[in-house]
């Protein structure tokens, strides 16, 4: 398996290449966290200064953190992390997309693939996801992936503002099951 920067895998599908991100991402970055289409679906305060996602870069050494290039182009349009791994067992995933790549599936194409990573690489036996209630698309998007919903809370902690959360999970069994997928393994 080829690695780019802080040992992050990189990952091909059909259209798509994920790979560590790096400094140079910055200004793609910077595009979709101060895009209004974007930012009012992003949990916390994303920055809004290229300064600020530079620094923010170099000092991220998260090995599970992707840009998400588009192959054709090679330009980056989002994001997708798999983070906060507790007991090397429980994970949460986050994705950006830019918004005039949206209704793209580009999304849909990233889980399909990072999923079963998830699951058959790095050994996790249950994926989570918080969305705000109010977004219809990504709830969509994880429903469709086989992510079952768990719970809202309202006035939850959304990445350190306050929100109406829905929270969705998934097991590799869960997955299997929508998707009948021959590549997850299951112990």
């Amino acid at each position: 398996m080829l690695l780019s920067n802080k040992d992050t895998p990189i990952i091909t599908t059909n259209r798509l290449i994920l790979r560590g991100k790096t400094k140079k991402d910055a200004n793609a970055i910077l595009g979709y966290y101060t895009d209004k289409n974007v930012r009012v679906w992003l949990g916390g305060y994303p920055p809004t200064e290229l300064n600020i996602i530079k620094r923010i870069l170099k000092k991220d050494n998260s090995k599970y953190s992707w840009a998400i290039i588009l192959k054709e182009t090679n330009q980056v349009i989002g994001e997708f992390d798999i983070y906060h791994i507790v007991e090397g067992r429980l994970a949460e995933l986050g994705y950006i997309l830019s918004f005039e790549n949206w209704g793209k599936r580009y999304l849909t194409e990233v889980m399909q693939t990072m999923i079963p990573f998830a699951f058959n690489t790095i050994g996790l036996k249950r994926l989570r996801v918080s969305i705000m209630t109010d977004n219809k698309r990504s709830r969509k998007l994880v429903e469709r992936m086989g992510f079952i919903y768990e719970a809202e809370l309202k006035e939850a902690d959304f990445g350190g503002r306050i929100e109406n959360v829905c929270y969705y999970s998934l097991t590799p069994e869960d997955y299997k099951s929508v998707y009948n997928m021959k590549y997850i393994t299951l112990p």
